[in-house]
């Protein structure tokens, strides 16, 4: 697998998810799975937010 760019780790995410300014934490990820390096996209969509 390929390295992904700095600061596009999954582990960005939960380190911004917590933060009360800036966009909603959903909104992040919906953008991260629609983004052009396929490593980030598919990690992004590997994120569970809610279980049924």
């Amino acid at each position: 697998m390929e390295a992904m760019p700095k600061g596009c780790s999954r582990r960005s995410h939960g380190a911004l998810g917590g933060r009360t300014t800036g966009p909603r934490p959903g909104v992040r990820l919906k953008a991260l799975r629609r983004h052009p390096v396929a490593d980030v996209r598919d990690a992004a969509l590997d994120e569970v937010t809610a279980y049924e």
